[in-house]
C-alpha cells in the first residue's frame, strides 16, 4: 500500500489523500472545482487512469472536500461513499446543496 498526500492550494488549502493498494486506488475528500486540475495531475501522476480509481470517500459534505466528487466518478468510474446526511449532495449532482442550513450558500461565489 502507498499513501499520496495531495495539497491543494486554493484561499485556504485543502489536503486529500489518493491510497494505492493491489485492489486499486482510493481517494479521499476532492476539493473544490476551481482546484479540480492540480488534483487530477497528481492522481495521474500517481499511475492512476480511468478505471483504477474504485473508491471516493468524503470526510463531511462541505465543499472543500467534495466539490469534484460527481467529476471524478464519472471520469474514473469510482463510487462514492459518504455520510447518509450529506448524500443529497451526490443524488441530486449539486454540490452546492447546503443540508444542515449553514453558511455554505452565502460562499458559493468563493468556490464555482
Amino acid at each position: 500500500m502507498q499513501i499520496f498526500q495531495i495539497p491543494l492550494k486554493y484561499l485556504f488549502g485543502v489536503n486529500c489523500y489518493l491510497i494505492k493498494t493491489e485492489q486499486g486506488y482510493y481517494l479521499i475528500d476532492t476539493g473544490i472545482p476551481k482546484v479540480r486540475d492540480q488534483l487530477e495531475k497528481a492522481i495521474n501522476d500517481a499511475g492512476c487512469g480511468p478505471g483504477d480509481l474504485k473508491l471516493i470517500i468524503i470526510t463531511h459534505g462541505h465543499m472543500d472536500h467534495v466539490g469534484n466528487a460527481l467529476y471524478l466518478r464519472d471520469k474514473y468510474g469510482a463510487k462514492i461513499a459518504m455520510h447518509r446526511g450529506d448524500a443529497q449532495m451526490a443524488e441530486s449532482g449539486d454540490m452546492f446543496v447546503d443540508t444542515k442550513g449553514g453558511i455554505l450558500v452565502s460562499l458559493i461565489g468563493l468556490f464555482a
